[in-house]
């Protein structure tokens, strides 16, 4: 009886397939990544190992809070864990995490939803909710240089778009005011933008390559915002260089924060097509900034939120409106009553500082009006019009530079028949609050004023009528009589509206002749009442407004642009630059664009500086005490008094110092006389106290956390107080360019100043500007869309089942999920077969916490599979519905009402000493029973060599069973399998393979060839001796091992350091192939950072299997201090290729945990292994090669893991001294293997036949930009710096590799041009070799 089961259970062994008995559902994975979608819920712990799922690789692995680790427990709600993540300012970092998830494929243009659990570790640190920003980042994408996606295109570089989630949108703060550490829920919706940073485009609606991540922080570049934290806390910090830029080191204070993320889900957003509405509901009437129709019949509060009042007379509504408003039902009347001076007013009130018309900042203000002859009449012969009065005379303004009252005369003609009135209106401070700065709460009262006669002057008296009448005065002297009523005033339409926040930024007013609408202008000076008034065709402000240069018609810039402008701004050498005071608030994010070009060659190369002021510069005063007398001749006031603590204000607020720079922004509270000098102390009324400037105080404080400048420099916004510091990559070219960018400050304190905006240049040049426009994002204060919940969708789930056919489950059992897809009334799509989402909850009633997740396996059904990490749990489903567009509609759910009662796990893993393996099964059970485990070998003819039974027995709980099981030279494969007594599965079938052992790799050899082609960790950095190296030791065993009398052995060690894998495929041919190996030892490197290089790792495999005699190929993978390894794509190239590989993970968890002593033991920096940590390498490397099973060619396979992976035919290597080929123009130095550029401008060129281009560069802390163009454009421009770093160490990184110029005749030129530590037009390129190549033409 044995003897039968024994066949039937070794028959049942052999079948390649488990079709009779293996479960069909589908299994439901903690981490779960497909285009476009992941949920990562951290319910285990090698989630974190997932090569795609990088949350973790920014952290140091050094957490302050007690308790916390990379995975942390438990996670959001109960659930298993989470991913905790610890960053710091150090040295040459910033602080911030550069590393999410990999590999995520989106729709640019398509919106997504992003969803986490967020818990703040330090919380305790914060002063502030931290906002949270999220980088959408290219990864190995298509990328264009045009919005049309036409020219440039480039599959290198990583450029990025971020969108911010706001701190207080997700956090939450305790009663006492500090941060909650409690676990807070961020959802937003975004939309993949089609341009990125470095104006690089992609093409909308095509499935593209990316990279998310996020940082913390109000700045999206640092964490070091002051601001961000507690005083106490920031008190702590150390100053840590980070940078150095134009020579000067960037201090930054070593801060760190620690966070938790759970739960981490990305999605298409809830779908909707308004194109399909049948009945489209109608769109409500869009309102103007202001906009008031009349058709309530009523004044009082209108539809924009605004106050209107009626003075001098009782407002009547009438239905004579104007012919040209079809739609106007109702306009206002105004007949006058009477008024001391003669004023008539339509008058509009507001608390609300969004809703005034603010400081510089250009209104268009439009109405149609009518007047009665006698309106006419006095206008005419008094010269008295119309009249735009901005009241401001609440005690609660701070900012007091201008006027209580205001009053600014309009030169208009009134008309008896209705009239349009177009005028734009314009109040410019040099130095001003923002609307978020400024008090808010107090009315402003904006008098529309109609000047007639008054009582004080114009003889009122009473006709036989009994009517009140007036006589006035004409400018000739005569006398009129006329009565009150006769005076009427008709209105209608009334909108402001303002324009861009660069006014005449499209330079449609290049001369007082172009404008075509009159222009009011108040600027608070004594003369002209301080104010201009510019009748249409007289304008002469409005082609001044842009500061320096003259705008001109240029007929170039429309060719090219496409826009309709003939005018651009032509500036000269002798000219300033262009600056216009403007309206930006303060943590508001905003667009800036511009068009430029070079006017002359002079100016080609060149660099823009867009910049931010913020300074006001006056004569300084220090901290002495002094005494002031109010302007009303009261009480003299003593300031810096420390006996009158409300004028004791410090520095800033003293006597003169007879020295010029920054001085405060004078601000006031309490009774006010008319008007303020900004810069003058001085006070106007009894009682009237001095505000003293917050951002004055930050300005000055030491680290400064208030700036008077932002400078544009290509990537990003950088805060300084020294001009000095200026710099950008933001080149001008020959042709008319576009720059676009992001701008938004996040000032932390009070009394934000709005700056002047201004585009200079480093250097004095003639260039051209145009199309100069700054425009407030649509997001406004909430930095994302709803999520997708609140809005419509054309389908959604419903009727969701979850079911069993019991209600105690095992992992042999399924959960069967079903649904209906239903679509709304007039919509026309269908569930996508086996694409909608299933996402599983645990459900106690008082927490749910996210478990799985897995895709459908039909439309309307998918099975579940019982698991592990459902065990025990009340589970909820969630069904997220398909439709064949890819589109995602709304979710409904269900409860499942049974329990998985017995769930098993199972693993197999290869012992560290190669020639065994490690079996364990987990038992999670609410019951008794047994089972057993099948440890099975098969050889290379799949027959089954060796199997070894081990019974499990269980009882309520959690146990492990295993054991090590020793492997025969002759199995390749082993399988694990739990059955229950009647071959029920209870665990999924684990599966390793192994090499065939080669007893013998060399035979017949006498000579062997051993090539280690890789990074700094094959060069040895940090091993302290040659000896010590791991190359070195691996190579001596080599020879020890193989050569003999008749039997040479060549190690040759080709690693490189700052190798990236681009380095290595371009080196393949010369220091690989051409050595004619036997052995080569392939790293994935280090440097390749989360890059997906897997097209890099497979044409130097396909390449190496195209030798005569193909070598033995071994990868190998090397982990850092913290124990996170370099990226895992070369895993799957050698998986692909049935390729051995080397991991040395393991090898040093073993022996930490056997000698107990910390990872920093065994490096020499977070990154290099020092002398004990290259032999845990090297013990390794022979354990693996001694089992035999290292030995292995690839496979040859007709298909390709990478479609544009391929061979490498060829690759020149050229000195870059050799002026045969390279041609350099410009101050170019020689050296005995190496050319060197100190000026930027400088120029490299190269002629060549072929498909691929690289050059080695030196890397060095005050290196500038290389622009790399091909045969005339502009491919990529890349920065080469390399903090602290002055010797020029000579790499070859992706950014100096092209691979896909298409094969032909090219011309390449590298031109030099500043970087962000470039000391004006100094810099420090170095320049090694040039390599050209081509491909194996397919």
């Amino acid at each position: 009886m044995k003897k039968t089961f024994s066949l039937i259970l070794s028959l049942a062994l052999l079948m390649s397939s488990f079709s009779a008995i293996t479960v069909h559902a589908a299994d439901a994975s903690s981490y779960f990544k497909e285009e476009e979608a992941f949920f990562f819920s951290f319910e285990n712990k090698s989630d974190l190992d997932e090569p795609d799922m990088q949350f973790d690789n920014g952290s140091d692995g050094t957490f302050q809070t007690a308790g916390a680790a990379t995975y942390f427990t438990p996670g959001a709600n109960g659930s298993a864990g989470a991913v905790a993540v610890h960053t710091e300012v150090k040295e040459g970092n910033q602080g911030i995490q550069n590393s999410g998830v990999n590999n995520i494929k989106l729709i640019p243009g398509k919106d997504y939803e992003i969803s986490m659990n967020i818990k703040l570790l330090s919380a305790y640190n914060y002063a502030v909710c931290p906002n949270v920003n999220f980088f959408i980042m290219t990864q190995n994408t298509k990328t264009y240089s045009n919005a049309a996606c036409t020219e440039g295109e480039s599959s290198t570089g990583s450029y990025y778009s971020v969108f911010k989630v706001k701190g207080d949108s997700v956090f939450t703060k305790n009663s006492d005011g500090t941060i909650s550490d409690e676990w807070s829920t961020l959802k937003a919706t975004f939309t993949v933008p089609t341009q990125f940073s470095s104006n690089r485009f992609v093409k909308a609606g095509e499935l593209s390559n990316f990279q998310i991540f996020a940082r913390f922080g109000s700045s999206e570049h640092s964490i070091d915002t002051a601001s961000d934290f507690t005083s106490e806390f920031y008190a702590t910090r150390e100053d840590v260089t980070v940078r150095v830029t134009n020579g000067k080191p960037e201090i930054r204070k070593n801060v760190w924060i620690e966070y938790a993320l759970d739960d981490i889900c990305l999605l298409p957003a809830a779908y909707t097509s308004e194109s399909v509405d049948p009945e489209p509901e109608p769109e409500p009437r869009e309102l103007a900034f202001w906009d008031q129709d009349f058709e309530s019949g009523k004044l009082g509060t209108g539809e924009d939120g605004l106050l209107y009042e009626a003075m001098s007379y009782t407002p009547e509504f009438t239905d004579d409106t104007p012919e040209e408003l079809p739609d106007s039902t109702k306009a206002l009347k105004a007949v006058y009553k009477d008024s001391a001076d003669g004023l008539l007013d339509l008058k509009i009130k507001t608390g609300d500082n969004s809703k005034k018309l603010w400081y510089n900042r250009t209104y268009k203000v439009s109405f149609w009006a009518k007047t009665s002859q006698a309106v006419v009449d006095y206008a005419k012969n008094t010269g008295k019009s119309m009249h735009f009065i901005q009241e401001r005379t609440s005690e609660q303004r701070l900012e007091r530079r201008k006027d209580k009252w205001p009053n600014m005369e309009l030169k208009v003609e009134y008309d008896t028949n209705w009239k349009y009135y177009e005028i734009y209106y314009r109040e410019t401070l040099n130095e001003s609050l923002s609307r978020s700065s400024e008090n808010d709460g107090w009315t402003t009262i904006f008098d529309f004023r109609f000047k007639l006669p008054g009582n004080r002057s114009d003889s009122p008296a009473t006709d036989a009528d009994g009517d009140k009448t007036y006589t006035y005065k004409t400018l000739a002297g005569e006398s009129v009589t006329e009565k009150a009523k006769n005076f009427e005033i008709y209105l209608d339409d009334f909108k402001v509206e303002p324009t861009n926040i660069v006014y005449n930024g499209d330079m449609a007013i290049a001369e007082a002749a172009d404008s075509t609408i009159p222009f009011l202008h108040y600027d608070g000076r004594t003369k002209n009442n301080g104010q201009d008034y510019y009748l249409a065709g007289s304008d002469t402000f409005s082609p001044a407004v842009l500061g320096d240069g003259t705008i001109t018609a240029d007929n170039t810039f429309a060719e090219v642009s496409g826009i309709a402008n003939e005018n651009v701004l032509k500036l000269t050498e002798a000219d300033d630059k262009m600056h216009q005071e403007v309206e930006i608030d303060n943590k508001k994010k905003y667009t800036v664009s511009f068009w430029a070009k070079a006017d002359d060659g002079a100016a080609v190369g060149k660099n823009l500086l867009p910049v931010m002021d913020r300074s006001i510069i006056g004569d300084m005063r220090d901290d002495t005490t002094i005494e002031i007398t109010p302007k009303d001749n009261s009480a003299k006031v003593s300031i810096n008094d420390p006996a009158n603590p409300d004028y004791n204000l410090g520095m800033g607020y003293g006597n003169t110092t007879g020295e010029t720079g920054d001085v405060p922004f004078m601000l006031f509270s309490g009774p006010m006389g008319n008007s303020h000098s900004s810069t003058t102390l001085n006070l106007t009324a009894a009682g009237e106290k001095i505000v003293k400037d917050d951002y004055f105080t930050r300005l000055k404080s030491d680290p400064a956390t208030a700036w008077n400048y932002e400078y544009y420099n290509g990537e990003s916004w950088v805060s300084t107080n020294n001009q000095d510091e200026f710099s950008s990559n933001l080149a001008l070219t020959e042709g008319w360019k576009e720059y676009t960018f992001d701008y938004e400050c996040n000032y932390e304190g009070d009394h934000y100043r709005m700056p002047e905006f201004s585009i200079d240049t480093a250097e004095a040049v003639n260039f051209s500007l145009a199309n100069i426009s700054i425009v407030e994002q649509e997001s406004g204060e909430e930095p994302v869309t709803p999520p997708p919940a609140d809005t419509p969708s054309e389908f959604k789930a419903s009727n969701v089942s979850a079911t069993s056919s019991k209600e105690s489950l095992t992992t042999s059992d399924s959960i069967n999920v079903s649904w209906d897809f239903e679509m709304e009334s007039g919509k026309d799509t269908q569930e996508a077969d086996g694409k909608s989402f299933i996402k599983i909850y645990a459900n106690d009633g008082a927490n749910r916490y996210f478990v799985a997740a897995a895709r459908a396996d039909a439309a309307g059904r998918a099975d579940i599979k019982a698991t592990q990490d459902l065990f025990g749990k009340n589970l909820e489903f969630e069904v997220i519905p398909v439709d064949k567009n890819g589109n995602c509609g709304h979710s409904a759910t269900a409860l499942f009402s049974g329990k998985i009662t017995l769930a098993m796990t199972s693993d197999l893993a290869i012992d560290l000493n190669k020639t065994s393996v490690n079996w364990s099964v987990n038992v999670t059970a609410a019951e008794t029973g047994a089972a057993s485990a099948y440890i099975a070998q098969y050889d290379a003819n799949n027959k089954l060599v060796k199997i070894d039974l081990e019974p499990i027995s269980y009882t309520d709980g959690e146990k492990t069973f295993g054991s090590n099981i020793n492997v025969l030279d002759s199995a390749v494969k082993v399988k694990l399998m739990v059955w229950s007594d009647t071959f029920t599965p209870l665990a999924s079938v684990k599966t390793v393979e192994l090499m065939p052992v080669n007893k013998d790799p060399f035979a017949g050899d006498d000579q062997i060839n051993v090539v280690f082609l890789g990074d700094s960790l094959y060069a040895g950095a940090g091993a302290g001796s040659e000896e010590n190296k791991w190359v070195t030791k691996v190579s001596k065993w080599f020879e020890q091992t193989y050569a003999t009398d008749n039997v040479k052995v060549t190690c040759t060690n080709k690693g490189v350091g700052g190798t990236t894998t681009d380095y290595s495929l371009v080196r393949v041919i010369r220091d690989v192939v051409n050595l004619n190996p036997d052995v080569v030892f392939f790293s994935h490197t280090i440097n390749d950072g989360s890059r997906d290089t897997r097209r890099n790792m497979e044409s130097v495999v396909r390449t190496l299997m195209e030798m005569d005699n193909p070598p033995y190929i071994i990868f190998t993978r090397s982990t850092n201090q913290a124990l996170v390894e370099s990226n895992g794509y070369g895993n799957q190239v050698a998986d692909f290729y049935n390729l051995p590989l080397i991991d040395d993970l393991e090898a040093y968890k073993a022996v930490l945990a056997e000698t107990g002593k910390p990872a920093s033991d065994f490096f020499s920096d977070g990154t290099h292994p020092n002398a004990a940590g290259y032999q845990i390498i090297v013990d390794e490397v022979i354990r693996c090669i001694e089992s035999g099973r290292y030995y292995h060619r690839p496979v040859v396979r007709s298909d390709k893991l990478m479609e544009n992976s391929g061979t490498i035919a060829e690759v020149n290597f050229i000195s870059a001294t050799d002026s045969s080929v390279v041609k350099l123009n410009g101050n170019w130095s020689t050296g005995s293997n190496y050319v060197h550029s100190t000026t930027v401008g400088d120029t490299m060129t190269i002629n060549f036949t072929g498909d691929i281009f690289a050059f080695e560069y030196g890397l060095h802390n005050d290196a500038g930009n290389i622009e790399v163009r091909v045969d005339g454009n502009l491919v990529k421009t890349f920065d080469v710096h390399y903090n602290g770093q002055t010797g020029y160490q000579r790499v070859c990184k992706d950014n100096s590799a092209l691979f896909d110029l298409g094969y032909g005749e090219h011309t390449v030129e590298l031109k030099m041009v500043p970087g962000p530590n470039s000391s004006g037009g100094n810099i420090q390129n170095r320049f090694f070799t040039i390599m050209t190549g081509s491909w194996v033409q397919e």
